[in-house]
């Protein structure tokens, strides 16, 4: 729906991919991991150039320990910090980040860059439950709502931050 090309959308899913599940699951890059992870966002970098758009959405579950915000991923947990480390210094014209996730507020500063835009559900270090944010995002992108009750700032252009706040 937004111009994005199935080749040039990678999706890493909780668990191993079965017969039962449907196309868009049966397309997944695999398990998310560390290491898979790692290795997705390293290939972003090798292939990414200065004209290029990426989004990166990150649905799930997090848990926050009083340090740290915490990715529920296959093996052992990815934290707010080593995510971000995973996508410093990208060089490309338009980044787009959003974490639905419960804690997500922890992936603001680690995430911030020049340029990039961050939505996060929850505000850090005071938020840490689950939220219904990325069910209204997904609507918003999918099925978005008439134009009037989007332009939330009601300034004649819809941008993510409408969506974020309409969200």
């Amino acid at each position: 729906n937004h111009g994005f090309t199935a080749e040039n959308i990678e999706l890493y899913w909780g668990d191993e991919v079965t017969d039962k599940d449907g196309p868009g699951l049966r397309s997944s890059r695999g398990v998310a991991t560390r290491e898979s992870l790692a290795a997705g966002a390293e290939a972003l970098r090798a292939s990414l150039g200065p004209e290029d758009v990426l989004w990166v959405f990150v649905f799930g579950h997090s848990h926050y320990d009083g340090r740290h915000s915490w990715l529920n991923i296959a093996g052992p947990d990815l934290n707010h910090l080593e995510f971000g480390r995973m996508f410093e210094g990208l060089r490309c014209r338009e980044q787009v980040f959003a974490i639905t996730t419960s804690a997500s507020g922890f992936y603001l500063k680690p995430l911030a860059a020049p340029g990039r835009i961050v939505m996060v559900a929850t505000e850090p270090d005071l938020e840490v439950n689950e939220t219904l944010f990325p069910h209204k995002l997904v609507r918003a992108l999918a099925s978005p709502p008439p134009y009037l009750e989007l332009d939330v700032d009601k300034d004649g252009r819809l941008s993510l931050f409408d969506v974020y706040l309409w969200t």
